[in-house]
């Protein structure tokens, strides 16, 4: 399991989130804003990369973060930091939805 995750919307990085906790306690991942239009929900806490990524694109979308329904396009990604950080710029690779 991966301990951060790059978030990407529209195929430009909004975001990073960080799993927390020593396995003893429930794993959370904390988002870390790259976009301004996501500070709404920097340091907020997610239950999983999915949860978070969903909060990200309904926020990035011009929504509140407590929605459960959202569109999903093509460029929009999760993917481990460390292929992110791999990748060449302009490259599409990660967890499509």
């Amino acid at each position: 399991m991966n301990n951060a995750y790059v978030i990407e919307i529209d195929d430009q990085t909004v975001g990073l989130i960080v799993r927390q906790g020593d396995g003893t306690e429930r794993q959370r991942y904390r988002f870390y804003a790259s976009a301004a239009s996501l500070r709404a929900i920097e340091g907020k806490f997610f239950g999983s990369p999915n949860k978070a990524y969903r909060a990200a694109l309904t926020v990035y979308r011009g929504g509140t973060h407590t929605m459960s329904h959202w569109p999903r396009r093509r460029g929009d990604a999760i993917q481990p930091a460390a292929e992110a950080a791999a990748q060449t710029p302009g490259s599409s690779a990660g967890v499509f939805f």
